[in-house]
C-alpha cells in the first residue's frame, strides 16, 4: 500500500506524490523507499533560479516522468538516493544520484525542494484507491505558492519541530526510514510551472554528510529566500 501526500485546493484533493516501502534486493531484512510523482508532467532545465522562475516557451518543455528511490546499500556505510527522470530522449542523461553517509550516521538528508505550480492540472487528480492519505491541509493558489522540502533520516532519529521556525511540519515513519516534510507558503499567486531543486553528488564531491536539524532548517530558509528574491527581481509584484 502507498502513502499519498495530498493538499486541498478549494474542494479538490490534489495528489502531490506517493511513498511506497519495498524490500531491499540485497537484504530481505532491509527496506527501500520509492517516491512517485504522477506521470503526464513536462520538464525543462535551467542553470540558475532566474532561469527556473521565469516562464518559458512551450517548446522548451519535454514530456517527463520522475521518481526517487532511497536504497539501503547494506554492504556500505552510505545510502543511495536516486532520482530517475525520463525526459524526452535524454533518459539516463537526466538522472541524478545522491550518495550520502548522513542517514547511517544519524543525520538528516534533504533530497528535494519544490515550489509547486498549477495543482489543478489533471496529473494531480487523486486516483481512487485504498492507499493511506496524509493531507497537508489546504491553500488557495490564486493567493499563495506552496513550497516544500523532503528530508530522510533513520526511523529512530526524529526531526525536531522548532518553535522559532515558521514552517509546517509532518513526520512519516517507516521500517528503516523517517520522512520529514517541511512546507510553507509564499504570498503571491502560484506560477503555472513547478520548480525542483535536487541535491546530487559526484565522484569528485564524494558522499554528502547530511546535516543536523539546524543545518536543514537553514537550508530550507536559504532556498526560500533565494527563490523569493528571484521572484521579486523577475516578476516585479
Amino acid at each position: 500500500m502507498k502513502t499519498r501526500i495530498t493538499i486541498n485546493v478549494g474542494d479538490q484533493q490534489r495528489n502531490l506524490f506517493s511513498i511506497r516501502e519495498v524490500r531491499n534486493s540485497e537484504d530481505a531484512n532491509k527496506t527501500d523507499l520509492n517516491l512517485h510523482f504522477r506521470g503526464g508532467g513536462r520538464t525543462r532545465f535551467g542553470a540558475s533560479f532566474e532561469e527556473l522562475v521565469l516562464p518559458a516557451d512551450e517548446g522548451n518543455y519535454q514530456p517527463s516522468r520522475q521518481h526517487f528511490s532511497i536504497h539501503a546499500d547494506p554492504s556500505r556505510d552510505t545510502n543511495l538516493i536516486a532520482r530517475t527522470l525520463d525526459v524526452g530522449d535524454r533518459k539516463d542523461a537526466a538522472n541524478s544520484w545522491h550518495i550520502t553517509s548522513g542517514i547511517k550516521s544519524g543525520r538528516f538528508v534533504p533530497f528535494l525542494f519544490r515550489v509547486c505550480g498549477n495543482l489543478l492540472s489533471e496529473r494531480y487528480d487523486l486516483p481512487e484507491s485504498e492507499d493511506e492519505i496524509v493531507s497537508l491541509g489546504a491553500f488557495d493558489p490564486a493567493k499563495d505558492q506552496l513550497r516544500y522540502m523532503v528530508i530522510v533520516s533513520t526511523a529512530e532519529v526524529e526531526f525536531p519541530q522548532h518553535e522559532e521556525h515558521p514552517s509546517n511540519f509532518k513526520d512519516l515513519v517507516y521500517s528503516d526510514y523517517r520522512i520529514t516534510l517541511l512546507w510553507s507558503y509564499f504570498n503571491f499567486p502560484a506560477l503555472e510551472h513547478s520548480i525542483n531543486i535536487v541535491p546530487s553528488t559526484t565522484k569528485e564531491t564524494g558522499p554528502s554528510p547530511g546535516g543536523e536539524w539546524q543545518d536543514v532548517y537553514n537550508m530550507y530558509t536559504d532556498l526560500n529566500g533565494a527563490y523569493s528574491a528571484t521572484y521579486f527581481r523577475t516578476h516585479n509584484p
